[in-house]
């Protein structure tokens, strides 16, 4: 794309394989905590509820419904309750054990890496994530992709998060970029996608699960490999 200089990228989901590395981390702590000896509840049953109990409270963080602080000291304590757990029972740092743990993981989404060295070479590449500075940075440096970004834009940066409008003008004047020069490819359709082009940036939607929907970004991806044919 000839007037492309700018490429923003959301990172869990969509470089970092967030669920990939969610599901290790889970079953090492329920092996580590004798989890089954607890309430009964399998390995398979502490991830799915984990991550259902997870992507609510993340809805609400964006929502500004809930604030960092909430997810981190409350989210293991409804999960394990939710499966059945006393509160007394819950483990007292399994959410610090969590942050130290999962963010070291360094799996990334397929084909990540090479579409990033690729694009690195005739690009100026950025990150844009509603996620909390302390970890992502973490996830970056883990997974070795740090080196390919220029700016990296989170939630914390400023007082909002994506989809809205403030953060993509945020993150364009980080950049030292413009709209009209710049692209977000991320997976969430309502974050990145909508307020990409709410922003008047275009929009490469990532839907490896082919998630059914309305919207019409400027491109749609089953495969990250496929950007090299757009670029």
């Amino acid at each position: 794309m000839k007037n492309i200089k700018h490429i923003f990228f959301d990172l869990d989901h969509t470089l970092w394989d967030f669920d990939k590395n969610c599901q290790q981390t889970l079953e090492h702590l329920y092996d580590k905590h004798s989890m089954d000896s607890l309430a009964g509840f399998t390995p398979v049953d502490f991830v799915a509820k984990y991550m259902s109990v997870n992507k609510k409270m993340w809805t609400e963080y964006n929502l500004h419904q809930i604030d960092k602080e909430t997810i981190r000291k409350t989210r293991f304590k409804i999960v394990l309750s939710e499966l059945g757990v006393s509160p007394a029972s819950i483990p007292s740092n399994i959410n610090n054990e969590f942050l130290n743990i999962c963010p070291r993981r360094g799996n990334l989404m397929p084909y990540a890496e090479e579409v990033l060295k690729a694009l690195h070479s005739k690009y100026q590449l950025h990150i844009l994530t509603n996620g909390f500075i302390d970890v992502q940075s973490i996830k970056m440096e883990t997974s070795g992709i740090s080196p390919y970004f220029n700016s990296v834009v989170t939630s914390e940066h400023c007082a909002y998060r994506k989809p809205h409008e403030e953060i993509f003008k945020y993150a364009l004047k980080n950049a030292g970029a413009n709209a009209e020069e710049s692209i977000m490819i991320g997976d969430n359709l309502e974050a990145d996608i909508l307020g990409a082009l709410n922003a008047g940036i275009s929009a490469v939607y990532y839907n490896p699960n082919a998630i059914p929907h309305n919207v019409r970004p400027n491109f749609e991806i089953s495969c990250l490999s496929e950007l090299l044919k757009i670029f």
